[in-house]
């Protein structure tokens, strides 16, 4: 089996189940598993799934100074000359698109293509926004502003 094993990450929220994958084996510099594609709607959500992408790209605790000059609010952007490549490269792996909508479906499938192909060893990963499933506040969906949980598009994500 060829490392490190591709990962598609749909409904990828931040990146926390890429993340945890992505992590092993990275501490040696032998990373099992790499996001191939990952694909969130929510925008906020997204950029932070393209900032850790880009962190990713470099070896364990070599995350160059700019990286965290951006979190601590210092710098506009994460990246510098030197390392725009690299941002560019990770934020392309990044996708900003609706499971459903059938641009975006379009858009994903041909990205995958070129991911993953024909390569038979590859993982998907995918987290539906809990809400809808969630027994924890469901009876708050059904009485409060008359919502049906029948109705909520978040129930049907998975069918995507």
């Amino acid at each position: 089996m060829k490392l490190p094993i591709p990962i598609v990450d749909i409904f990828a929220g931040p990146g926390g189940l890429g993340e945890g994958f992505s992590a092993l084996g990275r501490d040696q510099d032998k990373p099992v598993f790499e996001t191939a594609i990952a694909a969130e709607m929510n925008q906020h959500a997204h950029k932070t799934l393209t900032l850790r992408s880009f962190f990713r790209q470099f070896p364990h605790k070599k995350a160059p100074d700019s990286y965290y000059e951006y979190l601590a609010g210092r710098i506009p952007e994460p990246f510098t000359d030197e390392t725009k490549d690299i941002w560019e490269a990770s934020s392309a792996k990044v996708l900003h698109l609706e499971l459903g909508v059938e641009a975006d479906d379009k858009i994903l499938d041909e990205k995958l293509e070129n991911a993953v192909g024909d390569r038979g060893d590859w993982v998907l990963l995918g987290g539906p926004p809990c809400q809808a499933y969630s027994t924890i506040g469901r009876w708050q969906y059904r009485t409060y502003d008359g919502h049906d949980l029948d109705n909520d598009p978040r129930a049907h994500l998975y069918k995507q």
